[in-house]
């Protein structure tokens, strides 16, 4: 997976000429967004890539050139499908994933060794990975169910929509999920199968299927596809990275040593992190939804200003309150402000005038 570079795709029809190639959609999404801004265009976009058959990706193509026509011809006029759209990616990897943030978290955590020189380099991320597989294996341990965390809560989200879906039985190993607006899969649980293609995917049954294994009297955490087993995690942690010695202890390179490239120091502060899109950050909802009361200085009312006011003016008896005398016989409030200040006075010269006195007698 990668940003749909020009480079890389070369590079990997090369290397890799018969592995499955797919893009990041939200890198698609940041150049979709430059001439076809809109929430709207936003949810269609990325519930097109969402779609997990070719009759659904057609249903949502046609929905986008029925809101947006230049929209709909930048995304036919984009890659195929076959590389960010879940209904044309192969199921025998069993993986869904449509952005590539395993690697950009990956790099966030390399940022100080991507800086060293290339040996330094490789030894930090050496380092790092030796670390991180210690870790997971070691939080797996603790973990007794099977499945893995982030797998069993997937299927508990997807438990909860399995109930909203009508299950037909055929006394076979068929099953009939109907549900809401006329939507209807056909379960296969000998197979694995679901007609919504998303259990084949993913390798984690669909919410049509759970409807069906519930109906079977069947556990959903049973019939997970065989890499998110407990057992096959702890094999893959198997290969650890062994510990190796200083640099003093290497075996000694009879090739010609290479002098490092000469640095050129660029104007400014050198940027580590990479950019982010004003849509990927935490606080970006409570940015945008930031409440600031507007007051009509016109008419005096909240949510508007004086251009789009519709009221008429305020009258200058209700802009200004009535300032009224003071009762005959009562001090107004200035004169009950000015009567402690002028006390202060008489006080601090008194003082004054009692200090000098002491000073010179």
């Amino acid at each position: 997976m990668s940003d749909q570079q020009k480079g890389l795709d070369r590079a990997l029809a090369e290397v890799l000429p018969n592995s499955e190639h797919r893009y990041c959609v939200q890198h698609m999404y940041r150049n979709f967004k430059k001439k076809h801004p809109g929430l709207g265009l936003k949810d269609r976009l990325w519930h097109i890539a969402s779609t997990t058959t070719v009759e659904h990706f057609n249903q949502a193509l046609d929905d986008l050139e029925t809101y947006d026509q230049e929209a709909h011809a930048w995304v036919k006029k984009g890659p195929h499908p076959q590389h960010w759209c879940k209904a044309f990616f192969s199921k025998h990897t069993q993986c869904d994933m449509l952005v590539n943030n395993l690697c950009e978290s990956f790099n966030a955590h390399i940022l100080e060794a991507r800086d060293q020189p290339i040996i330094s380099m490789m030894e930090a991320i050496r380092e790092y990975l030796m670390e991180r597989i210690q870790k997971r294996r070691a939080a797996m341990e603790k973990y007794k169910l099977d499945g893995g965390p982030l797998i069993r809560s997937i299927v508990e989200e997807r438990v909860k929509h399995a109930a909203q879906w009508e299950i037909t039985w055929n006394s076979s190993s068929g099953y009939q999920a109907k549900g809401p607006r006329g939507a209807q899969f056909a379960v296969d649980l000998d197979k694995n199968e679901c007609t919504c293609n998303l259990w084949a995917l993913s390798g984690i049954p669909c919410s049509h299927a759970i409807a069906a294994l519930h109906r079977a009297k069947k556990d959903p955490y049973k019939m997970l596809a065989n890499c998110y087993h407990r057992e096959v995690f702890f094999t893959i942690y198997d290969n650890v990275l062994q510990p190796i010695n200083g640099d003093i202890q290497w075996p000694q390179s009879d090739m010609l040593e290479l002098d490092p490239p000469a640095s050129v120091t660029q104007p400014g502060r050198p940027k580590k992190a990479r950019k982010r899109d004003v849509t990927e950050g935490k606080d970006h909802g409570k940015r945008l939804r930031k409440r600031v009361v507007i007051h009509c200085r016109k008419c005096g009312g909240i949510g508007h200003n004086a251009k789009t006011c519709k009221n008429p003016p305020k009258s200058s008896t209700e802009q200004q309150p009535s300032q009224q005398p003071a009762p005959t016989g009562q001090p107004s409030q200035q004169q009950q402000h000015e009567a402690p200040t002028k006390r202060r006075r008489v006080r601090l010269h008194f003082i004054i005038t009692f200090s000098l006195f002491v000073t010179f007698f």
